[in-house]
Order: structure tokens, then C-alpha cells, then sequence
């Protein structure tokens, strides 16, 4: 299946008018430094504030051009993933490393791999068909297959999820840091002008430049491991909800066929009655963290092929793949 791709009209229009802006507010900027030379402080201020908008502007424009508009390419089929639509959106793998696939109403789809890693794919035209097929094909071919302990995914969900919440609490100081760091340096300097500067006003205020620079870096560091761990506590919860699907407390009586929504979110268990054809399917609803919190029966329907019709949307789970089991411990978070 291949990825279609479309140009965004009103993007392309912002991003010339980022250009635009940017151009002209940095270049009034540097022109208004540079030829006027202004000599208070607040208007040098001002023309410096204009130069780092401009920059500002320019900087979110070359960003947007690394994913290239209307261009790319999309390939899966039932073995393997290719992408390359820009360069933060590159795969090239087989759909075994694939976790799953989740669409956006603003043309992006965001592939999730094994890993932890995860890859935007944006001004796709088709990005709930490519969900769709993705995520049918891996519960056809690769989901369910591996059996791992729920209590082991949840000892390890609870160590990422622990992890993660260290990683935000360090962000967040970062945040209070860059606050206090410039009330101690206006304290310090006593609120004064630059142009009053004392030799140690200077050196209170380039100690104040470098521990910003500093406490910044460290502040990105810890928040993009926070954001590297979400994607691997995603990961996790969708193998705890395969766990669910696949073994976890199936209604009692005669388990007939087994089937799951797309996103993992629902189980249909298809029920048949004793010595007929008629059949019943309850549907559970499962939790991201693999805990079934609700249910409900349906009609009873003449046939197996008279019921398929409603599951059109559901995913048969192969038999293999499906453990029955008296009890089971059942873990959530």
C-alpha cells in the first residue's frame, strides 16, 4: 500500500508568510544596529529584541522545509515498512519492528516501533486507510504472538512510567532555574542599566548568560528523555492489551472465534450455543493498561456468517495465538 501525499495550501501560505516576516523584522534589526547605532540602552534592546524575532521566524521556516511538501514516499506491504518523507521522517524496516500505527485528523500518521522510537509522517492524504492496513496486518501476522508475563510487563511499565516522572520533575526545575537564575542577576546588578555596568555587574551577568545556556541544555536533555520513555510506556501498554485480548478471562461457555478493534481498545468473544448454529459475540472494553473494565452481549444471531457482517472493523484472531485459561492475574496501571 502506498502513502499519498498532498500540498497543504494554507502551510505553504504561513510558511512564506514566516518567511516574509522573518526576513524583514530581522533585517529592520540588524539595519537599525548597524546604521543608526543607537546609544540608550532600550533602543539597542528593541532593534536586538526585532533581529532574534526575525531569526525566530526564519528558524521555523527551514524547519517546516525538512518535510518536504506534498512529496515522499510510503510503502507497506505485509513484511515491510519504507518511508522517506523528510529528514526527521525516515524508516526502512520490516513491519515486525512495528508496534503500531496511529492516524490525525491533520493528515499525520505517527508509526510506532518496538524500540520506543516512533516516526511523523505528515500531509498524507490516505493516513486512515495506511492506519487501517497497518495495524490489520500486524494482528494478522505479529500481534499476539509473543507471550510475555503481564506481571513482567507491569513491573516494567511501573519502572518506565517511575523513570519518566524523575525525567519531567528535572524539567520542571529547569523551568523554575531559568526564572530564578534572572531575578539573582537583576538583584545583583541592582536593576541597573547596561550602560551603568560595573566591571563586576559584567561579570555577574556573563556568569548569568552561561548557567542559562546551561541549565537550558540540561532542561532539553531530561525533557527529550521524557518524551523517548511515553513512547516506550505506549509500547508496553499495547503488548499488555494484546496479553488481555489473547488470554485474559474469556466469558464462559463454548468460545467459538476471537477478534480485536484495530487500536486494541475492544475484544469481541463470539459465543456459540450448545447443539445449533446460533452464536452471540460479547464485546469488553480494555483499558491501555490491559484491564477489562466493561462488557456487553449482543443479539443472538441465526449464523456465524449472519453475525460477521457487524464485525467489519474487527481483526480475527488466529486460534494459535489464543490462550484459554481458567484465571488469570489481570494488571493495569
Amino acid at each position: 500500500m502506498e502513502g499519498i501525499f498532498e500540498k497543504p495550501k494554507r502551510t505553504i501560505l504561513s510558511n512564506l508568510l514566516f518567511l516574509i516576516s522573518g526576513a524583514s523584522i530581522m533585517c529592520f534589526g540588524i539595519v537599525g544596529l548597524v546604521k543608526w547605532k543607537p546609544e540608550g540602552t532600550d533602543e539597542r534592546f528593541v532593534l536586538f529584541f526585532f533581529t532574534c524575532l526575525g531569526a525566530v521566524c526564519l528558524i521555523t521556516y527551514l524547519m517546516f522545509l525538512l518535510f518536504p511538501y506534498g512529496k515522499g514516499k510510503l510503502t507497506v506491504s505485509e513484511n515491510h515498512i519504507y518511508i522517506d518523507a523528510g529528514l526527521l521522517s525516515k524508516l526502512d524496516c520490516s513491519l515486525s519492528e512495528v508496534s503500531g500505527a496511529i492516524a490525525s485528523p491533520n493528515g499525520m500518521l505517527t508509526i510506532h516501533l518496538k524500540t520506543g522510537r516512533h516516526v511523523n509522517v505528515l500531509f498524507l492524504k490516505n493516513q486512515w486507510e495506511l492506519e487501517r492496513y497497518i495495524n490489520r496486518t500486524l494482528s494478522k501476522k505479529y500481534r499476539f504472538r509473543e507471550k510475555t508475563l503481564t506481571s513482567d510487563l507491569y513491573k516494567e511499565l511501573s519502572e518506565k512510567i517511575g523513570t519518566r516522572k524523575k525525567h519531567l520533575t528535572a524539567t520542571f526545575i529547569g523551568i523554575g532555574l531559568m526564572f530564578l537564575f534572572l531575578v539573582l542577576c537583576l538583584i545583583l546588578v541592582g536593576g541597573k542599566e547596561m550602560t551603568d555596568f560595573t566591571e563586576t555587574d559584567w561579570i555577574y551577568f556573563k556568569v548569568f548568560i552561561v548557567l542559562e545556556i546551561v541549565n537550558f541544555t540540561v532542561m532539553m536533555f531530561f525533557a527529550n528523555k521524557a518524551g523517548h520513555l511515553a513512547n516506550e510506556i505506549i509500547v508496553i501498554r499495547e503488548r499488555m492489551s494484546e496479553n488481555a485480548i489473547s488470554s485474559v478471562n474469556y466469558p464462559p461457555g463454548n468460545v467459538y472465534r476471537v477478534f480485536a478493534s484495530e487500536d486494541l481498545s475492544e475484544r469481541i468473544t463470539v459465543m456459540s450455543l450448545p447443539k445449533s448454529n446460533k452464536v452471540y459475540y460479547v464485546k469488553e472494553y480494555i483499558q491501555p493498561g490491559g484491564e477489562i473494565y466493561d462488557s456487553e452481549d449482543s443479539p443472538i444471531y441465526p449464523s456465524f456468517d449472519d453475525l460477521l457482517t457487524d464485525l467489519d472493523h474487527y481483526i480475527e484472531i488466529p486460534s494459535e495465538n489464543i490462550t484459554i485459561s481458567e484465571e488469570d492475574e489481570k494488571y493495569s496501571l
